[in-house]
């Protein structure tokens, strides 16, 4: 679908997808009452392609003293090449893996390098992405006039930054990305929040595919369809139905969405282990130089057109390179075509897995399948997905577009024209609370044992989950959960202390009425997402005296915590009546944990 004229203030618009193997990077400068273009940034140093390629190896090198010296490609050069005497430092990829979540990673039993001693992640990050955006900025300066006089109108106010991120991270990831984005001198610490804006990977490869794949045959309003984005890492399949197609196509969620660790690094990883076992006692070939060579053929260009016809050769020597015994003759590697599909099977069988469990969850048929990313460009994968799905009479669809990288441009595109309009939670949310006992509640009497009383008098059952979204409830971007609190005193305080909550999170859609156990422990799988903080200092006004039901007299106030669950990030904010008008007041959302 076409973009249409834009309306608003002119700005510059920039989507990044920092990928675990390659990062890309596009822009959009918006003016008003023209139609934007989104544009790839090419040309990224140490690559030789004419052409421009925008995907760049996410990889830094560090030296012995832990300073950065070399990204993307050019990092991939070991200084000892042409120097015996260099320091040869340490290559950093993969760093992506570290900042999945915990359960992620344990479920997944990942292993990741260990990063350099005293370099921590959030210093390798701020180090990639700060030149990452620094040769952007002169890609982008090399195709606007009057380019420095356009940055200093622009920069920072007017420049907004877009992240793809996987559908598996939450506000923690997001924190620390906004954080790297800082640290990195992007934006100023001052910035706007709407000035770091995310969307997950899926929905933005859904915004790419619509805007590549013919889609005016089959889409209709009530149709449903899923977007597989099959990237380093993570796989990602989120199912969309089409809600409206004119004025402007509008989509929502499902169900939630999928997120496995599947991705084309472990494929490699597989390989790397065969070819270990296969080299291994050689006196020749069994070492870092030749099993290097072996390894970047395999991931450059045979894992992506392998499609489990046949055997495989690989070329990585001169004619001289023989040892007949390991199948490897005039400087060829024979792999057979068992030893290659095994190396894919981990990773396929995953796919497969999730995609069962999104078509269970969702109980609805779903016929297209819109297969994006790196790894979907694999032969491989698209044949034995075909065929393994065909129990769900699923088609396929994808994009030959291999030098295009869809997370990154569907990121700007998602700012240009947000397609989704409801979203499904990942996980049930809610409140621990305390409620006034009844005796008359079997629930209550369970716990009869555990009454507390409230600073009004009011005998209190604590202990209990008060859900405020559940795990797959389909929420629209306008909708917000609602909880209300009092805040009370004997006496009329001459300040109220700061607001401080718990939002906890559980992966179940029935986790029942209860937070605690009797002992006061968090039930099993319930942790806190994230903390509320407000200033309550603007509702002083507002307080009342009140008569409790023992005739104690006591100062009280309300609010409501309205919490946005349906956007691509969590918000939240204050509100209260005062003297019979509705105000606002901001909330900080604080992560559970520092990466």
């Amino acid at each position: 679908m076409a973009l249409k004229a834009y309306n608003g203030e002119e700005r510059l618009v920039i989507g990044m997808d920092c990928g675990t193997t390659m990062t890309a990077i596009t822009y959009a400068h918006l003016l008003p009452k023209q139609v934007p273009e989104v544009k790839f940034v090419p040309r990224w140093p140490g690559q030789l392609n004419a052409a421009g390629d925008p995907k760049v190896p996410t990889v830094v090198r560090y030296d012995s003293s832990g300073k950065a010296i070399g990204f993307g490609a050019e990092a991939a050069t070991n200084p000892q090449d042409e120097d015996p005497d260099a320091d040869p430092g340490v290559l950093v990829e993969h760093f992506k893996l570290w900042l999945h979540p915990e359960d992620m990673r344990r479920t997944n039993n990942l292993y990741t390098a260990p990063l350099p001693e005293n370099v921590p992640l959030s210093r390798v990050y701020a180090d990639f992405m700060r030149f990452a955006f620094g040769h952007a900025r002169e890609a982008i300066f090399g195709t606007i006039v009057n380019s420095a006089e356009v940055w200093d109108r622009l920069y920072p106010a007017s420049l907004q930054l877009v992240l793809a991120i996987p559908n598996g991270w939450g506000n923690t990831q997001q924190t620390f990305m906004r954080q790297a984005v800082i640290n990195a001198g992007i934006l100023p610490a001052g910035a706007a929040m709407d000035q770091v804006l995310f969307v997950s990977e899926a929905e933005a490869s859904v915004h790419f595919a619509l805007a590549h794949m013919p889609y005016e045959s089959w889409l209709r309003v009530g149709s449903v369809f899923a977007v597989l984005d099959a990237g380093g890492s993570t796989v990602d399949t989120t199912m969309y139905r089409c809600t409206a197609l004119k004025p402007d196509l509008k989509l929502e969620e499902v169900t939630s969405s999928e997120c496995v660790q599947a991705g084309s690094i472990f494929v490699d990883k597989e390989f790397d282990v065969f070819l270990k076992a296969k080299l291994k006692g050689s006196a020749e070939f069994n070492n870092q130089y030749y099993m290097g060579l072996i390894l970047q053929k395999f991931e450059s260009s045979i894992k992506r057109e392998f499609d489990g016809s046949r055997d495989r050769s690989i070329q990585f020597g001169p004619p001289g390179c023989k040892d007949p015994t390991r199948g490897i003759r005039l400087g060829r590697l024979n792999v057979p075509n068992n030893a290659m599909r095994a190396t894919f099977e981990p990773t396929v069988s995953s796919i497969v897995e999730s995609v069962d469990r999104l078509l269970r969850r969702a109980r609805v048929p779903c016929k297209n399948f819109l297969l994006v990313g790196g790894y979907g460009e694999s032969s491989y994968l698209r044949k034995e997905l075909q065929a393994r799905l065909l129990n769900h009479d699923i088609t396929l669809v994808y994009n030959d577009a291999p030098d295009k990288k869809a997370a990154a441009e569907g990121a700007c595109l998602w700012k240009l024209k947000s397609y989704v309009s409801a979203r499904a939670a990942r996980a049930t949310f809610g409140f621990k609370c305390a409620t006034g006992f009844n005796i008359l509640s079997s629930l209550h009497r369970q716990r009869a044992h555990c009454l507390v009383r409230g600073s009004n008098g009011q005998i209190l059952i604590p202990g209990l989950l008060d859900v405020l979204v559940t795990k797959n409830q389909v929420i629209d971007v306008t909708t917000r959960a609602k909880e209300t609190y009092h805040r009370t005193s004997s006496m009329k305080p001459r300040d109220l202390a700061a607001f401080r909550v718990e939002l906890y999170s559980i992966d179940d859609e029935n986790p029942g009425p209860w937070a605690e156990t009797e002992e006061g422990d968090d039930i099993p799988g319930l942790a806190v997402a994230c903390e509320l903080q407000a200033d309550l200092s603007g509702l002083l006004d507002a307080m009342v005296q009140e008569e409790g039901p023992n005739g104690i007299k006591y100062w009280s106030v309300e609010f409501d915590v309205e919490i946005d669950f349906g956007g691509t990030e969590l918000c939240a904010a204050l509100v209260w009546r005062e003297k019979g008008q509705i105000r606002r007041g901001p909330v900080m959302v604080i992560p559970n944990s520092v990466v």
